[in-house]
């Protein structure tokens, strides 16, 4: 769950933020007569500090992917469907004619017995 709360809060910071200011900022100079020097002026400046805040939190949060792991694979069945992996529970499938895509979460790499010793011996 904590995975989940990291890469909600990229989300937010990274993408939503610095479309919303950008779009609003693009309203406020394209058309609209009645905002005022100032008013501008602010706008600018916010959506600017926003896009740095989103570059400092991707810089940040590097390390939190959000896009999940997605294989396929060329299978001779004639199908749609989408249904759970079998035996993880934790991926979905999709069946499309002659293809199986399996939308999961990333695989983590675990270090074999040999690896872990090597590491962990003085």
């Amino acid at each position: 769950m904590k995975k989940f709360y990291k890469s909600l809060i990229k989300l937010v910071f990274v993408l939503i933020l610095p479309i919303a200011s950008v779009s609003l900022l693009i309203y406020v100079i394209s058309g609209s007569s009645e905002i005022s020097t100032l008013q501008t002026v602010g706008v600018t400046m916010m959506t600017m500090i926003c896009i740095f805040i989103a570059i400092f939190v991707w810089n940040i949060s590097s390390n939190v992917n959000m896009l999940p792991h997605i294989t396929y694979q060329v299978v001779p069945i004639i199908t749609f469907g989408i249904g759970l992996h079998p035996v993880t529970r934790r991926s979905l499938l999709i069946f499309l004619p002659l293809v199986t895509i399996e939308i999961g979460a990333k695989r983590r790499r675990y270090l074999s017995e040999e690896e872990a010793k090597s590491m962990f011996s003085i």
